[in-house]
């Protein structure tokens, strides 16, 4: 699993499901061909928009250890890292930009692709409305990145339209992020249910919905082990063991596994 909490998603409905993502309780989607181009469609996309930025005159670059660097979209380019709460949170902004005809000040630019009917949602509502997790993950990464405003940019799959966003950054807003974040990664059991009915629509197709309603065993790892506890600096450690255990470790797990977490 991932080693993280991804801020990305922080904005999803459910801080249940996020939660149980962060302690791998159930076994990883599998991604089938279909899905992987539609990931592989996305890095394309940005390897395009960013071409047409610079071609129009737009700094478009990263910070790496606190040195501005270019970016040219290339696939193979290492993103920049925003680390959040105990180093337990983390994301990975498309990139920034500087020198829009609107202004010159620095703006996050985060790049999405989209179905055409999504695309017209975007147009019609914004992104605040149309996808409240990219909104949610651009106000989160304007916090921590200490930005005012980003750019946000859809491709419209069907017919190569775009349409372009000027978010600015509400406080309030990505500081309750911030807690949410901290909750999750702190709290020693599940969070609240967002429903009661298993075939509630975000239940439904929920990769957890068999441990969160039908109490399933978990997955048989260290994060859903009663022996683990989170240190700081993206770290756990076990008790069984007394020592600090590594991803890999947590991903194998032990034979003294206990169910743990209130799971």
């Amino acid at each position: 699993g991932r080693g993280y909490l991804g801020m990305s998603g922080l904005n999803a409905k459910c801080s249940r499901a996020l939660w149980y993502g962060f302690h791998w309780a159930s076994p990883p989607q599998e991604l089938d061909i279909r899905t992987k181009r539609i990931f592989d469609r996305g890095n394309l996309e940005e390897e395009r928009i960013i071409s047409e930025l610079l071609e129009v005159g737009i700094e478009v670059y990263k910070v790496i250890d606190g040195a501005e660097v270019p970016m040219t979209g290339s696939l193979t380019e290492v993103q920049e890292e925003i680390i959040g709460f105990a180093g337990h949170a983390k994301g990975h902004p498309d990139g920034r930009v500087r020198g829009l005809p609107e202004s010159s000040k620095p703006h996050l630019l985060e790049m999405k692709t989209a179905k055409e009917s999504k695309f017209k949602e975007f147009v019609k509502k914004g992104v605040k409305e149309a996808n409240k997790v990219y909104y949610g993950q651009v106000q989160i990464y304007m916090h921590r990145l200490g930005l005012e405003r980003a750019l946000f940019i859809v491709s419209n799959k069907n017919t190569e339209e775009r349409y372009y966003e000027r978010i600015r950054y509400d406080k309030d807003y990505a500081e309750a992020l911030v807690h949410r974040e901290m909750g999750i990664i702190t709290s020693d059991s599940p969070p609240d249910k967002i429903s009661e009915n298993r075939n509630w629509i975000d239940c439904k197709f929920c990769n957890h919905t068999d441990v969160c309603h039908n109490s399933a065993q978990p997955s048989q790892n260290c994060r859903t082990c009663d022996c683990s506890d989170i240190l700081d600096d993206c770290k756990w450690e076990c008790s069984y063991h007394g020592k600090e255990i590594t991803q890999k470790e947590q991903e194998v797990g032990c034979p003294s596994w206990r169910r743990g977490w209130g799971l």
